[in-house]
């Protein structure tokens, strides 16, 4: 059973006389020197490529679509196995050892032809589902998402029968800061925030902007230990932080500190939106005895207290 392997790389974007995308065909893997043509492409239809290839081999074929990287840049590949060779009239070597009829190779021109439109629809499909999802200022999940996300991430702990920590994480005194250096100030704060955040948490967990200058985090797999260890290393970093590149005006240091509310599944609760209006709580809580702090909703009994902040130094 022989083994073949298509690789489908787009024309270089400086390059206007390539108006096709390229199909390579081999027989075996990425070898080290194999010449790289365009640029790496999302996705594609396999399908597409099993129709046409089932009509070179005269015979179905199974396709497996895999993700390759050759000189360092990534392409989709695809393996299609078969135990037969085409054979008969005239051919055409691909450079890895196969050969195909004109026929053949004007299939495989229909077949570019239909892949360029198949991938511009992926890419387009790709980028508008993104958009969909993301805030477009802080380029963290919004609402929306966090909304459905959260119910997935509780049914999921059900079934493995582990513990979901939901955060809501709020900026201190941050009207004070856009009413003190404008909104662009504020708004390249909150993009600041957003990516010391995301660089505290792991890749399974989850933070969008759930509004104005509040957070939401959703960490899997996470108890109420392991929880304090990322929070509290995630609030220093934003407490120690300058902000002052973000301001046009003459600050040596613009310092903020954020607040954290928690609530946890299963112990607080099993339904998403009681385990928002828990944490949501709980970050009350935290807000009026003190700031700059982690409350989780087990322990919101601590009496008021009211602490002004300010927001440079």
């Amino acid at each position: 059973m022989g083994l073949a392997k298509i690789a489908v790389l787009a024309p270089p974007a400086d390059d206007q006389s390539k108006r096709k995308i390229t199909i390579q065909f081999m027989e075996s893997a990425v070898t080290a020197g194999m010449p790289f043509i365009g640029e790496p492409i999302c996705s594609f239809e396999s399908g597409l490529i099993a129709g046409v290839l089932g009509k070179l081999y005269k015979r179905k074929l199974t396709v497996i679509e895999t993700k390759c990287v050759a000189m360092g840049h990534e392409y989709c590949q695809f393996e299609a196995e078969t135990s037969e060779r085409h054979h008969g009239g005239s051919s055409h070597d691909c450079g890895f050892g196969m050969s195909y009829s004109e026929e053949n190779m004007e299939l495989i021109s229909s077949l570019a032809s239909h892949a360029v439109t198949t991938i511009q629809n992926a890419i387009r499909y790709e980028n508008t589902k993104r958009m969909v999802i993301t805030d477009p200022l802080t380029k963290t999940y919004n609402y929306g998402y966090f909304q459905s996300r959260l119910k997935e991430e509780i049914h999921r702990a059900s079934r493995q029968r582990h513990a979901v920590s939901l955060v809501m994480v709020d900026l201190d005194c941050f009207k004070k800061l856009n009413d003190l250096f404008g909104h662009p100030t504020g708004d390249r704060i909150l993009k600041e925030v957003a990516r010391i955040i995301k660089d505290s948490i792991r890749t399974i967990d989850i933070v969008c902007r759930y509004g104005g200058d509040e957070f939401a985090l959703i960490l899997p797999q996470t108890d109420r230990e392991e929880t304090i260890k990322v929070l509290e290393r995630m609030r220093l970093e934003i407490e120690h932080h300058n902000f002052s590149h973000a301001t046009k005006h003459t600050v040596p240091h613009l310092a903020i500190t954020a607040t954290f509310g928690c609530s946890m599944y299963p112990r607080d609760g099993h339904n998403p939106d009681l385990l928002i209006e828990l944490a949501d709580k709980a970050l009350y809580d935290a807000k009026h005895a003190g700031r700059n702090q982690l409350r989780f909703f087990e322990d919101t009994n601590a009496e008021p207290v009211r602490v002004e902040c300010p927001a440079t130094s």
